[in-house]
C-alpha cells in the first residue's frame, strides 16, 4: 500500500497514524451537470412578476423592463425563491448558478437548507451577491456563481434575501441552476489495519 514519504517513522503508533491519513476519502465533488429542477418544484415569495417556468426554461437573454422569472424592486428587502425536491427526494446541493440580466450587487441572498419548509437553516453561503464581481464569471451580465459546503441530502433548499434590496436598477432573477454533490468521493488507498 503506498503511503506517502515514510523516512523517520520509528514506531508501530506512527506507521498506523500515517496509513489512515493516507486513506481519508477524498469527499464528494460537484456534478458538472445541473440538477433537473422543474417549474413545478419552485415558488416565490415577494418576488414581482414571479413565473417559475422562465427560471428553468434554459433561456438566458435581456428580459423585459419585470424581467424573466421574477424582478426584485428596489422597496423589496425580504424576497424568497424556494425549491421543493418532493418528498423522498432529498438532495446534497452545494452550487447554485444565477443568471442577473440587470447587474446590481444591492441584493445579498443566503442559500439555506429545510426538511419540513419551516425550520430553516443556512449554509456556508450566506453573502451571494449575483451582479458583484466576486461571483461573476463573465462580469455584467452573466452567470453568478455560489458555492457552499455539504450539508447532505434535503428536501427543501432556498434563496432568500438577507440585505439590501432590488436597488435603483432593481434586480432581475432570469435563469437560476442548482448542482448536486456526487454520491460519494473516492478513496485514495486501502486502508490499513492493526
Amino acid at each position: 500500500v503506498k503511503l506517502g514519504k515514510t523516512t523517520g517513522l520509528t514506531s508501530g503508533t506512527q506507521m498506523k497514524l500515517k496509513a489512515e491519513w493516507a486513506n481519508q476519502s477524498s469527499g464528494p465533488a460537484l456534478s458538472g451537470t445541473k440538477f433537473n429542477v422543474t417549474a413545478g418544484m419552485l415558488s416565490g415569495s415577494n418576488l414581482s412578476s414571479f413565473v417559475a417556468s422562465e427560471i428553468v426554461d434554459g433561456s438566458k437573454t435581456e428580459p423585459g423592463s419585470q424581467g424573466r422569472g421574477f424582478f426584485v424592486s428596489s422597496g423589496t428587502t425580504n424576497g424568497v425563491m424556494t425549491l421543493d425536491l418532493g418528498n423522498g427526494n432529498a438532495q446534497t446541493l452545494g452550487k447554485i448558478s444565477v443568471w442577473c440580466a440587470i447587474a446590481t450587487s444591492a441584493a445579498v441572498w443566503a442559500i439555506q437548507y429545510s426538511d419540513n419548509n419551516s425550520s430553516w437553516t443556512n449554509t456556508t453561503l450566506t453573502n451571494f451577491a449575483p451582479g458583484a464581481s466576486a461571483f461573476s464569471q463573465s462580469g455584467g451580465q452573466g452567470d453568478f456563481i455560489g458555492t457552499w459546503d455539504s450539508v447532505g441530502a434535503h428536501r427543501y433548499w432556498r434563496m432568500t434575501m438577507v440585505s439590501g434590496n432590488g436597488g435603483s436598477q432593481g434586480w432581475v432573477g432570469d435563469e437560476i441552476e442548482w448542482y448536486a454533490f456526487e454520491s460519494t468521493g473516492a478513496a485514495k488507498e486501502t486502508r490499513l489495519h492493526g
